[in-house]
């Protein structure tokens, strides 16, 4: 596994998403996207973040980047800044994925159902890139909606339309509501990677590096002796070091505070959200 790669591709993946060029923010805090078009991006790019699957370096099982981030640094614990950043992928990994349940009229029924984050963020990012194949399979789930919602026709009920009025009934409604706090949740995961990569573990290696360069000058070749007795974690700041860097404040000045009326109420099956009136 490339990890310089892997972790150039992190930072890559958390400036695109929290980049003020996508959107800005109102007087209360609320996030908006500039237009349609930086809106649909923003979904997609997150869709591949959370969702998109590949086969994991690790081990060769499917995984996606959000996943395969968590299982690499999960092998640098027990450690008080791995603690602190897996803390917090584990709060945005429950806050994406987490069933949420909701009831919404779709012409011509009432249909309550479960769903998640990351499967209406999925939905829309297909939706935007017109795949025929995701199509078919985001039909296939609405038709699933109404089946387990006890809809008698559900098997001849007419999905093209039905998507359509799901992209405006629903994804329309959930996402712009959740924008601001998905913004919020996303940008302190990758503040949290940046702290974490920039640890105090890594202060060994730093001084290597600074030390060769006050003796040899930024343009020599870098042939710098490792430190002696490096832990495992102090082995990857070692592999990743003269590698990109951005200051915080590129993530932190462009994270929301989300107002509280745009903070979605829990779900549960005894407890749906109605937003058929």
């Amino acid at each position: 596994m490339d990890i310089r790669l892997f972790v150039s591709q992190l930072n890559s993946v958390g400036l695109t998403l929290i980049n003020p060029r996508l959107y800005s923010f109102l007087s209360d805090g609320s996030a908006v996207f500039h237009d349609q078009e930086r809106y649909e991006l923003f979904w997609i790019r997150l869709n591949e973040f959370i969702n998109t699957k590949f086969d994991s370096p690790l081990d060769r099982t499917k995984t996606t980047l959000f996943d395969l981030t968590s299982n690499f640094f999960r092998q640098y614990m027990p450690n008080e800044h791995v603690a602190k950043f897996m803390v917090a992928s584990e709060v945005t990994r429950d806050f994406f994925f987490r069933p949420r349940y909701y009831r919404y009229y779709l012409s011509p029924h009432v249909v309550a159902f479960e769903t998640s984050l990351s499967e209406l963020i999925g939905i829309q990012a297909n939706y935007s890139k017109h795949s025929l194949y995701r199509l078919s399979q985001m039909k296939a789930r609405i038709k699933g909606y109404f089946k387990a919602a006890g809809v008698a026709s559900f098997e001849t009920e007419d999905y093209d339309d039905h998507l359509e009025y799901f992209k405006e009934a629903v994804l329309d409604d959930r996402l712009e509501l959740n924008q601001t706090l998905v913004l919020e949740q996303i940008g302190k995961y990758f503040l949290a990677l940046w702290d974490l990569l920039h640890a105090p573990d890594r202060k060994r290696i730093d001084d290597a590096v600074w030390a060769f360069i006050a003796k040899h000058g930024r343009t020599a070749r870098w042939v710098i002796n490792e430190p002696p007795d490096m832990s495992d974690l102090e082995r990857f700041y070692w592999q990743i070091k003269g590698g990109s860097h951005f200051e915080r404040g590129r993530i932190a000045d462009h994270v929301p505070q989300t107002p509280p009326y745009l903070v979605e109420p829990l779900t549960s099956p005894a407890n749906v959200l109605d937003c058929s009136g």
